[in-house]
């Protein structure tokens, strides 16, 4: 037995034919219709969605009992939940990048006209190289009516699906799913990376259902970095039309943040050599020194500039520098060494340039 879902248990099976093993999952409970109707459907939507980031379905059948089975890629690894384990800002980065593989299974689901309506921590599942999987498809529904016929559609019975702690407002209502019902959960994802859980919280499952509609204003927990409190507070906004467009918007925004990220790491490292530089100009040292600093710095400079070109100020700290070296080699009596370094300034002072 590997796992289970809310109406199936998952096992380990092994196909012969191909010498491999493969995950089976079959109903907790024989007989009931419905039960099967729902294991069915989810593996439907699965294959429907064939992405690199949702588990492959390889066959549904029957097993010798006539019960319903359906073999799926066996994934080695741990849920997203264990990963971040509370919280794991201490591992914003890669954190970061699990998400963005949920946005890029998303923006394909919404492309095909489906939405998933239980994105959690625990349906994600991490492989033990890397891969990241997102699972339990048995909520999913189609929102377009583009979508073959045989996908299942919204069920207008009343009943709340989905998990509390993560729920859009539309949900707790039974309002038709859209793609951003879906970033919405992503924005709980978020949540769940900085804090371990989900935005909502209350003493009873109707105060959690409460607080999902309610859905006040998010107050961004301590320690969150500012980009990525602004990401999630759009992302969990309560209006629809307030979110993000789209799972591909929002992992464009997350990208965006994570680079800014690593050009500010990769900045605060050049600005230590840049000191480095600066020193060895003041103390007269041998110009080798001076050169094996700027080229370190020039180095980390142009990588931060590369990563966020849009916000990083790498490059004009970089002019700087440079005009900083091009003075030190005219006071030094080098123009030679200072002309060579002047063609590197885009636009060099006029009195600089005489």
């Amino acid at each position: 037995r590997l796992g289970a879902g809310g109406v199936g248990d998952v096992q380990l099976a092994r196909q012969p034919a191909l010498h491999r093993d493969v995950a089976l999952k079959l109903l907790k409970s024989s007989g009931e219709e419905h039960e099967s109707r729902l294991l069915l459907r989810e593996a439907v939507v699965m294959g429907y969605l064939e992405h690199p980031n949702i588990v492959p379905i390889h066959v549904v059948g029957q097993n010798e009992q006539g019960e319903l089975v359906v073999a799926m890629k066996r994934v080695e690894g741990q849920t997203f939940a264990d990963w971040i384990d509370g919280g794991a800002l201490d591992r914003l980065d890669k954190a970061l990048e699990v998400v963005m593989e949920v946005c890029n299974a998303l923006a394909f689901a919404h492309q095909k006209g489906v939405v998933h309506l239980d994105i959690k921590p625990t349906n994600i599942m991490i492989g033990r190289f890397g891969e990241v999987y997102l699972l339990d498809w048995g909520t999913a529904v189609a929102f377009s009516d583009a979508v073959p016929e045989e996908l299942p559609r919204p069920m207008n019975d009343g009943r709340v699906r989905g998990t509390p702690a993560y729920m859009a407002p539309e949900m707790v209502i039974g309002a038709p799913p859209l793609p951003q019902t879906d970033v919405f959960l992503l924005g709980g994802l978020l949540h769940a990376v900085v804090t371990g859980r989900g935005p909502h919280r209350g003493g009873t499952a109707y105060d959690v259902l409460k607080a999902a509609y309610e859905c006040a204003p998010l107050v961004v927990p301590d320690g969150t970095p500012p980009g990525l409190g602004a990401i999630m507070s759009r992302a969990l906004s309560r209006e629809p039309g307030d979110r993000f467009a789209s799972a591909a918007q929002l992992r464009d925004a997350i990208s965006d943040f994570s680079r800014s990220r690593a050009a500010t790491a990769v900045l605060a490292s050049a600005r230590g050599r840049a000191a480095e530089l600066l020193a060895a100009m003041h103390q007269h040292k041998p110009p080798h020194e001076v050169y094996r600093a700027l080229g370190g710095a020039r180095e980390l400079m142009t990588e931060a500039a590369n990563l966020a070109p849009d916000s990083s100020p790498a490059h004009a700290e970089l002019q700087d520098l440079l005009t900083e070296v091009i003075r030190w080699e005219l006071d030094r009596g080098n123009g030679a060494g200072a002309e060579r370094l002047i063609t590197e300034l885009p636009t060099p002072s006029p009195e600089l340039a005489r």
